[in-house]
């Protein structure tokens, strides 16, 4: 396709005293962080999401590397690779939001909305729970990948035609600390 934009979905579990600012590269590009959310907490629930437009966007088949710029380990980490096709390379970027709570404040269900700012817009949205062996169920929009495990995680997407608030709320069967982004492309 053309005009293409890749976003990148990264959740983790921080393990340390503080993780630092996450940098990735997809070979030699380098990815733009359009929010991230850290913690300084041991034992929590973290999300970032990168962009990457399609001038920079490899021709072949690359690696894709993700780096916490401090000495504290990530844990139970996944990434979450999806392209888009007619995307303004301008601004691929509109609103972007999220939620992560605080050590002890367990949930089943936890959402975020968006004010969509462009009609046509995609409403891409990532979860992570620190502990859960469930499967989630997301409120709207069309699950890209669900994995249960020591650590739940999970993607969905929706088609937005028409600006206005526009909630994803995910639901598991497991009450635990919780991070959840959300971004309009």
């Amino acid at each position: 396709g053309t005009n293409r934009c890749a976003f990148l979905i990264v959740g983790y579990e921080s393990s340390g005293s503080a993780i630092g600012a996450l940098t990735a590269t997809w070979g030699a590009s380098n990815f733009t962080s359009e929010r991230t959310q850290i913690t300084s907490n041991n034992g929590r629930p973290c999300m970032a999401v990168f962009s990457m437009k399609d001038a920079d966007l490899p021709s072949t088949s690359q690696a894709i590397t993700v780096t916490n710029t401090n000495t504290a380990n990530m844990n139970g980490v996944y990434a979450y690779l999806v392209q888009y096709s007619n995307v303004a390379q301008a601004d691929p970027v509109g609103a972007v939001g999220g939620y992560t709570n605080e050590f002890g404040d367990v949930h089943t269900s936890r959402g975020a909305t968006l004010t969509i700012t462009a009609s046509n817009s995609v409403m891409l949205s990532g979860v992570f729970y620190r502990t859960g062996s469930t499967n989630f169920t997301v409120s709207a929009g069309t699950e890209l990948f669900d994995t249960a495990g020591t650590r739940s995680r999970a993607a969905a997407e929706q088609f937005v035609t028409a600006t206005g608030s526009t909630t994803h709320t995910y639901t598991s069967g497991v009450a635990s600390t919780i991070a959840v982004e959300v971004l309009e492309a």
